[in-house]
């Protein structure tokens, strides 16, 4: 099985500063939101 570890940093990421940072607070926190915003940051990083 393929595991896309990098999938998972980012997704633990951004749920902790949704919840921590107050800059965040008034961003759609929907599901498709939430991917949307992960598969933005995961194609802007550079493999490993």
């Amino acid at each position: 099985m393929v595991w896309n570890y990098m999938e998972e940093i980012v997704k633990n990421y951004l749920h902790s500063t949704l919840k921590t940072d107050t800059s965040y607070a008034n961003i759609c926190k929907c599901e498709q939101c939430i991917d949307d915003i992960m598969a933005k940051a995961l194609n802007q990083l550079k493999p490993c």
